[in-house]
């Protein structure tokens, strides 16, 4: 158990993350993926390797309902709460590719909440139609995270090729350069 001194007692430093933890996913994780949990085992061993520190981020690639938002969604709760578990902040963060387009307009929010996550689900890149502005949006965040080595989920539809052809070299670059791929297959799990 970690603990550390306080004026007055001692805190179990991983029980009060877990519970931080606890309170702040549901404002980063849609209702749909709150109890999603991972059962991929490349996605498995990535989540175990960032809890114990490792940098490596993930491209969780597949065709439309294999699961790439529900694993990535399972992935962030993970590692989040493996984290806690050890006594260890870590500050989420998710949001699409279209929403990341949308944040980066004047009107927007900005992108500082997901270049300073400590672990990020970027869903859907590529899906989002590319324009100069929020192609260097993405480039921006790409290569700010991989510059930091921060562990970033990405989710795509698009293969490799495809995927550079929607983004850039640069960015492709950078992706595949920090990204372990995971590619999900199966069929389209909305579908009854």
């Amino acid at each position: 158990m970690t603990t550390e001194p306080t004026s007055a007692h001692t805190v179990d430093t991983a029980a009060l993350r877990t519970e931080q933890a606890r309170d702040i996913l549901p404002r980063h994780i849609p209702a749909r993926y709150q109890t999603a949990t991972v059962t991929d085992a490349g996605v498995a061993q990535w989540v175990a390797d960032v809890v114990a520190g490792g940098t490596d981020s993930i491209l969780l690639a597949g065709k439309v309902g294999v699961g790439k938002t529900y694993h990535g969604y399972a992935a962030l709760a993970a590692v989040v709460l493996g984290k806690a578990a050890r006594g260890e902040s870590c500050q989420p963060a998710a949001i699409t590719h279209g929403d990341l387009c949308a944040a980066v307009r004047p009107d927007g929010e900005g992108i500082d909440r997901v270049l300073s996550a400590d672990v990020l689900l970027l869903d859907d890149l590529g899906a989002a139609h590319t324009t100069v502005w929020n192609a260097d949006a993405v480039y921006r965040v790409i290569d700010h995270r991989w510059a930091e080595m921060l562990p970033t989920i990405v989710t795509s539809n698009f293969d490799p090729g495809t995927l550079s052809a929607q983004l850039s070299e640069r960015v492709t670059s950078r992706l595949f350069g920090m990204c372990r791929t995971v590619q999900l297959t199966g069929t389209d799990r909305r579908r009854p």
